[in-house]
């Protein structure tokens, strides 16, 4: 989904959801603060600067407020290109991380370090979700276009959601091909800072 279909998507709610493509942060410092919800969908492995990211979108969350980073590892364990294959690559090594530009950036995200950082931004993690079971996928997508096709691909997805408890004991190396897709729930408490 890009950002003008979500835009699209949103129309009905613009006075209290908005849609960013930019370069967060800011170039000109500003924070979008006081939000109630902060989501990113498959943006985390394209954030040159992890850190300086997710500090943002807690800064930008309200106290109480939610912060979602779900995020992809399909780039990193199956690369559809070359050039993919070199982005990710060349993103485990510090000298080489310099001359890939934020703009074309495509690395592995480790999940341990999302949490630790989301932590060290202040937030406290709910729970952390695995999804996009590749065979279910394939699947999803002979499902009929109406309610029996939704009704499953509603079933699929809180299958995969309660799984997450269970999970979070598998090695990564296992867990990621199966589930490719992670999801770190969070919010930032209404006062004071995150769980350590």
């Amino acid at each position: 989904i890009d950002a003008e279909q979500a835009r699209r998507g949103l129309a009905p709610h613009a006075a209290r959801a908005r849609v960013l493509n930019e370069l967060v942060p800011p170039r000109d410092g500003r924070v979008l603060a006081g939000h109630d919800a902060v989501i990113s969908l498959s943006v985390l492995e394209h954030v040159k600067h992890l850190d300086r990211f997710l500090a943002y979108s807690a800064a930008c969350a309200a106290p109480g407020g939610r912060v979602v980073h779900l995020y992809d590892l399909g780039h990193a364990l199956t690369p559809s290109s070359w050039r993919e294959r070199a982005h990710v690559a060349a993103a485990r090594v510090p000298v080489a991380r310099m001359a890939i530009p934020a703009t074309r950036w495509t690395s592995y995200v480790s999940l341990d370090a999302v949490v630790a950082s989301m932590r060290r931004a202040g937030l406290a993690i709910d729970e952390v979700t695995h999804h996009n079971a590749p065979d279910a996928v394939a699947l999803l997508k002979l499902a009929p276009d109406d309610e029996d096709g939704q009704r499953l691909l509603d079933e699929v997805v809180a299958w995969e959601g309660a799984l997450g408890p269970a999970l979070a004991a598998v090695d990564p190396a296992v867990r990621e091909p199966l589930l490719p897709s992670v999801a770190v729930w969070a919010r930032r408490p209404a006062g004071g800072s995150g769980d350590a």
